[in-house]
């Protein structure tokens, strides 16, 4: 049966925040609980991408607790990088596991930069030569692996939720 669903969100920020101001209580930012257990976790991650003082010892606390590869997708996807506009237009939010992939797919030695670097000169001619949908199941792979990720962390924070202490 299909879902339909609304979200709205109501973010209550103090007055004083600002993004060098030290870590807010978590009283201070309230998710309304419509959001799902994905989005809020979407929520909490974007968050914890500001600079260090802004961060949340609780997102830290979450993240240690899954999985390497879950950590590690989930930091490429939450820490800003600019792409080339053929690579955003054709990944969008999940062009950093996009390019991370087409380097796995063709394996080279060198600096990680290199190898993405070369990876999306490569999306970028193959945008250019065939067009966005070319790519259509390297995007799809991208988002698969971004939906584990932020299922493990919405399920490690649930869980740490619910345990005492």
């Amino acid at each position: 049966m299909p879902r339909s669903t609304t979200t709205s969100v109501s973010i209550a920020i103090a007055p004083s925040a600002t993004v060098d101001a030290a870590p807010a209580p978590r009283a201070a930012l309230r998710i309304v609980s419509n959001l799902t257990p994905i989005e809020r976790a979407e929520r909490e991650l974007a968050h914890f991408t500001r600079p260090v003082g802004a961060r949340d010892a609780t997102v830290t606390a979450v993240l240690a607790t899954i999985a390497a590869h879950h950590h590690a997708v989930l930091a490429k996807r939450f820490t800003p990088r600019a792409w080339p506009d053929a690579v955003t237009r054709a990944f969008g939010n999940v062009a950093a596991i996009a390019i991370r992939l087409e380097c796995s797919d063709h394996p080279a030695e060198g600096p990680t930069s290199t190898l993405e670097k070369l990876a999306a000169e490569r999306v970028v001619a193959l945008v250019e030569a065939e067009g966005p949908l070319a790519l259509l199941d390297l995007r799809i792979r991208a988002e698969d692996y971004c939906h584990r990720a932020l299922r493990a962390y919405a399920k490690a924070l649930a869980k740490r939720e619910v345990t005492p202490g």
